[in-house]
């Protein structure tokens, strides 16, 4: 008993410096050891294991869980508890980020969630003139301190795989809540220029104007970071403006084919320029960022969640909107497709 004890813990103290474990330890149920009072306080449960082990993504990440399952327990009227429980959930959920991304689609949307969420609700009290709603602004201070804690050291490409939600959100009552959001998006958008802008075509086109406002707040702010974005952007705008112009033509329903050269002209004319950016073909294999095979900070720095080739368009084939039959024709070009309609798109600098 006493050899097995002592190994156990030779293999417990080298797990952090080598960064392996035994396949059976990496199931955990990390459960925070109560002391007394009330179960809904963190401050009332021992040091748990992310005091001895800090840099185990496991540890911080069922102690952000365990924290979660004690939400429903706060109410309204503990709303100073519920600040307390989701600055613990939100600050182990980015520290196990950190060090891995086994859990990422997990504690990512999450995380994002009782943030914004909390922070809708400031306001709410806030603009309600509630007598507590200093504790709720305090609370979100610190909640505040700990994202922005996580987005100095969270790679971009972390972010990039909850960015759906993030720019879901840019309309969001509080000030200061979007100010960091703000910063989250735009860091995210210097890294990815060519898959953001795409994810934010639809956002710069809203018929909503608070949300047309802030999206150009966010493009200004990237542009303020990387001053060369500015013609990558501009042209990218010029080319949704274009592309939903073609989107919207009335086609006669006995017409089978519209020319470029002549019913859009523009659009072609525009990509065609010598000076017009390189825009990325938005194909879902250089879209959904892939992951690092192993954990560690210095995965995070060195990863690249888009390998291979790209392709960017270069032109458009002067005849489109004609139903194409020859499938093996289909695989020798890219199709962009917006709604019912389709156009095809020469390629460059990428395979078929």
């Amino acid at each position: 008993m006493i050899l097995f004890a002592l190994a156990a813990a030779a293999l417990a103290l080298a797990a952090p410096a080598t960064g392996s474990v035994p396949q059976d330890w990496r199931i955990a149920n990390v459960v925070p050891i109560f002391k007394k009072g009330s179960k809904s306080e963190p401050g009332n449960y021992r040091p748990d294991v992310t005091s001895v082990l800090p840099e185990w993504e496991d540890g911080h990440f069922y102690l952000a869980k365990y924290y979660d399952k004690l939400m429903p327990m706060v109410t309204e009227n503990k709303m100073e508890k519920q600040g307390d429980l989701i600055r613990y959930i939100v600050y182990h959920f980015g520290r196990s980020l950190q060090y891995g991304n086994q859990f990422i689609y997990q504690s990512m949307p999450r995380m994002l969630s009782l943030w914004l969420d909390f922070g809708a609700k400031a306001y709410e009290w806030d603009k309600a003139g509630r007598a507590d709603r200093q504790q709720l602004k305090s609370d979100l201070m610190k909640i505040h301190k700990a994202i922005t804690e996580h987005k100095n050291h969270l790679a971009p490409y972390q972010f990039l795989t909850a960015f759906s939600q993030l720019i879901s959100r840019i309309c969001h009552s509080h000030d200061e809540v979007f100010a960091v959001l703000m910063e989250i998006v735009a860091k995210v958008f210097v890294a990815y220029p060519q898959q953001a802008m795409w994810m934010m075509t639809a956002v710069s086109k809203s018929s909503y104007p608070m949300r047309v406002n802030r999206c150009k707040e966010i493009l200004d702010k990237a542009i303020q970071m990387k001053p060369a974005l500015g013609k990558f952007i501009g042209d990218a705008t010029q080319l949704t403006d274009k592309l939903l112009e073609l989107c919207n033509k009335p086609v006669d329903g006995n017409t089978g084919t519209l020319s470029m050269s002549v019913h859009f002209r523009l659009l072609k004319k525009l990509v065609e320029e010598p000076t017009f950016s390189e825009i990325l073909i938005p194909l879902q294999s250089v879209m959904i960022p892939t992951l690092p095979a192993t954990a560690g900070k210095r995965d995070h720095a060195d990863h690249d969640p888009f390998p291979g080739h790209w392709a960017y368009i270069a032109g458009f084939d002067d005849v489109i909107l004609k139903k194409i039959q020859d499938e093996e024709f289909e695989e020798k070009w890219s199709l962009l497709r917006c709604w019912d309609r389709r156009w095809m798109v020469p390629g460059h600098q990428g395979k078929w």
